[in-house]
């Protein structure tokens, strides 16, 4: 029996213990994304309200305090704020692609830019004639002008993934004279 003991608390020792250092960043008022399966359906967003040693108290507007305990969490999201240059990057993209389908759609409805007929050419200075190409590429290029400034404004937020270390638990259980040693890890 104690030979049993002995090898149940070096395989113990052997795991890789759980270790909460990383989890010490999650104080009241930090901005938290956690996924608990067993306590909620999905990822949850909130704000960590209180804690204590083994609990977290997580609290979002509109919806009571869940009090969630460390050893369920599977993974855990800390915001480090937003980020200009990300949200610069996604404006890109979605200027872009905004800017194109319009840049598509003025080159398509009007065929006065592609014929060569300018209509009032003469106060301009003379007819002057502009693809559909040139259309389509400045109305886009425009739009990654505007989605690039209006993503930099707003901003974009960043998340820094915790790592949570899987966790050992030794069960020992006595019945019917007999005793059993069971070893449980979870990821």
């Amino acid at each position: 029996m104690r030979a049993l003991l002995v090898a149940a608390a070096l395989c113990t020792m052997a795991l890789p213990a759980r270790s909460d250092g990383q989890l010490l960043e999650l104080q009241p008022g930090t901005k938290v994304r956690v996924t608990a399966p067993p306590l909620l359906g999905g990822r949850y967003d909130a704000v960590v309200g209180t804690r204590t040693a083994d609990t977290l108290w997580l609290v979002r507007s509109g919806s009571p305090t869940i009090a969630v305990p460390l050893t369920a969490l599977t993974s855990v999201e800390v915001s480090r704020g937003r980020s200009r240059s990300r949200g610069a990057v996604r404006g890109i993209l979605w200027g872009g692609g905004i800017g194109l389908a319009l840049g598509v759609l003025a080159a398509v409805s009007d065929d006065q830019y592609g014929s060569g007929s300018c209509g009032s050419g003469a106060y301009y200075g003379g007819c002057q004639s502009v693809s559909r190409a040139e259309i389509v590429s400045g109305v886009t290029f425009g739009g990654v002008l505007w989605g690039a400034g209006i993503g930099a404004l707003v901003g974009r937020e960043r998340w820094e993934t915790l790592q949570t270390a899987p966790r050992v638990g030794l069960r020992l259980d006595q019945a019917a004279g007999r005793t059993r040693l069971g070893l449980r890890i979870g990821f």
